[in-house]
């Protein structure tokens, strides 16, 4: 009968012959701080090859009488793992207000969203739909009960098909 410190030495034998070789795992410290002057020419570098199209917050201003409005209750089936709305939520949310037709014959040419604070499950958003000929871009607001707007959406159709 084998001890128990026998048995233990037999389990750590087995699995070190079916463990891979020790410098496959050799330890190599990651550097926690890059250099300020090479942080900087990374930076400037990104910002030259891409280009961010987002707007910054506030630059969406509503313009316009209202043309729609609806109501949405936040339910379940519509959180993300944080129990807050989805974010494509908010986008069908935005396109489901948009006057269909128009929508179908058009599409979408451009669609910015400011998200200003998140929504929870239960709760009521107050959303209404406005248009800017001056800009020609829809804008569609969504508003907890007496307060600022939760997010701001502008959606430019594309040009007419001929």
């Amino acid at each position: 009968m084998r001890r128990r410190g026998q048995a233990l030495d037999a389990v750590r034998h087995r699995r070190a012959a079916h463990a891979l070789p020790a410098a496959r795992y050799e330890h190599r410290p990651f550097p926690h701080a890059v250099p300020a002057h090479i942080a900087g020419q990374l930076a400037a570098q990104a910002l030259r090859q891409f280009h961010c199209p987002f707007l910054p917050a506030g630059r969406l201003h509503p313009a316009g009488e209202v043309l729609a409005s609806d109501r949405f209750t936040v339910r379940y089936s519509h959180l993300d793992v944080n129990r807050h709305l989805n974010n494509t939520v908010y986008a069908d949310l935005v396109t489901d207000l948009l006057p269909f037709d128009e929508l179908v014959r058009r599409g979408i040419a451009e669609f910015d969203i400011a998200y200003r604070h998140e929504s929870r499950h239960g709760e009521v958003l107050d959303l209404s739909l406005r248009y800017d000929p001056a800009q020609d871009r829809y804008f569609v607001t969504g508003t907890r009960a007496g307060e600022e707007p939760g997010f701001e959406a502008a959606v430019r159709l594309g040009p007419l098909a001929e």
